[in-house]
């Protein structure tokens, strides 16, 4: 809530047309250098067509994005009503499993201590396509030490694709929920597994992004590219590697994260 607060009076400070006219030289200015190395590559039509589709793809890959916050946003009231009917709380409501919720539409049944459970800790496993839930302390503590004991820890480098080139240094920032955004400070480089539209303040502030997941259209690669920050995608164990403190250097020209110290 007080990233949300913060990033509505940043907007509400902010000189929109001002903003506007910027975004709109940007736009330009990409528009013109695209241009540029399409006649510098001498590109045949169809060439040209694929390009011209890439982006359209783009625009689309952010619209999706746009259409899925919206229908999140209309069903709220449906989910409400039913964790009326279920009579707990939406928070609880979102603890709960597809499969406990359509259980509970079907049979009207409901088993409310595993929301207890699951608000206190838990792990999920995928074990030959199924997916168990696990609550006791020891047997959780032994899949962490597991799970931790297969990670590289003496990694000095890790590698994943380009999607915004550009090369810099900065201190890394891990952030794993909205309520880590507020660590992250002007020049990091913001690490997750994967960005999201709750996360555009920190990413402002941001020198550079690193992801575990994601490809060329995710939501990092597109606000990357918006914001003319290197961005490193698809590296899968960034944040396992990484930590708050690491100084590490970004090259995004080449997608690799080499660990400074």
């Amino acid at each position: 809530m007080e990233n949300l607060l913060q990033r509505i009076k940043d907007i509400i400070e902010d000189d929109v047309d001002i903003r506007l006219n910027e975004l709109e030289k940007i736009k330009k200015e990409r528009e013109n250098k695209i241009d540029e190395l399409i006649s510098k590559l001498n590109l045949n039509k169809e060439e040209i067509s694929l390009i011209e589709t890439t982006r359209e793809l783009v625009y689309f890959r952010s619209f999706r994005t746009d259409i899925q916050w919206k229908t999140g946003y209309y069903v709220y009231p449906l989910f409400q009503e039913i964790a009326n009917r279920m009579n707990i709380s939406i928070m609880d409501f979102h603890c709960l499993t597809y499969f406990e919720i359509s259980d509970f539409l079907e049979n009207n049944s409901l088993d409310k201590s595993s929301i207890t459970k699951r608000k206190h800790r838990y792990a999920m496993v995928a074990e030959k396509g199924k997916i168990n839930y696990y609550y006791d302390d020891a047997k959780i503590d032994e899949i962490k030490q597991v799970v931790e004991s297969t990670e590289e820890k003496e990694i000095k480098e890790l590698k994943g694709s380009m999607a915004s080139s550009g090369v810099v240094q900065g201190t890394v920032k891990v952030v794993h929920s909205v309520e880590d955004l507020s660590k992250v400070k002007q020049g990091d480089i913001l690490v997750t597994s994967m960005t999201k539209p709750d996360y555009i303040i920190a990413m402002e502030k941001a020198a550079a992004f690193v992801t575990d997941e994601g490809g060329i259209l995710c939501h990092a690669a597109i606000i990357a590219r918006e914001m003319n920050k290197p961005c490193i995608i698809g590296t899968e164990k960034a944040t396992k590697i990484l930590s708050d403190g690491d100084i590490v250097e970004v090259n995004a020209d080449k997608g690799v994260v080499k660990i400074i110290r």
